[in-house]
């Protein structure tokens, strides 16, 4: 019994050129774990200074949610630029602080914060938030998705299967 006919019924497989975007997002996700793993082992070989794969994917789920916020065009080169920006970070590079000379601001004073304001230490602050990628950053995340086949626009961080969601059962 080779094939199961029954009427109405198509049950051909799916070929390859056929996948639907879920399908193309679970592949895609899957490489980039991978990607992230070897990218984590590779660093702690070369500075040895502990880094884990999950640590890198949380860089990249937040630069993807950050660059969805600001109106990014290709969200993953901008997650994969900033988790090389991260990985140039970590390994002790210092960071180049860009001022703008054209106003010619400069501190002239400290001002502190209202006494009625404080900030709870449950809010996270990150202080990489406003960091941009430089160019070499950009230039080096597009080679790799080139090398890796690690090329896959999304609209959303939410529409990867990079981070575990529980399932909610409902009870009757």
């Amino acid at each position: 019994m080779k094939k199961l006919e029954i009427e109405g019924l198509n049950n051909d497989a799916p070929t390859e050129g056929n996948k639907n975007e879920q399908e193309e997002s679970i592949e895609f996700s899957s490489k980039l774990v991978d990607y992230l793993s070897l990218q984590a082992k590779a660093f702690k070989k070369s500075n040895e200074r502990a880094l884990t794969g999950d640590q890198l994917k949380k860089v990249y789920c937040h630069a993807a949610r950050e660059g969805n916020n600001q109106g990014v065009d290709n969200l993953n080169l901008y997650a994969l630029a900033r988790v090389h920006m991260f990985l140039r970070l970590k390994s002790g590079e210092k960071m180049d602080v860009k001022t703008d000379s054209s106003k010619g601001t400069k501190a002239t004073e400290l001002k502190l914060e209202d006494a009625q304001k404080t900030i709870r230490l449950s809010n996270f602050i990150d202080i990489s938030e406003s960091w941009i990628p430089s160019q070499e950053d950009f230039d080096k995340a597009q080679k790799e998705m080139d090398e890796n086949d690690l090329k896959h626009e999304y609209d959303s961080i939410e529409d990867l299967y990079l981070e575990y969601k529980p399932i909610e059962q409902e009870w009757d």
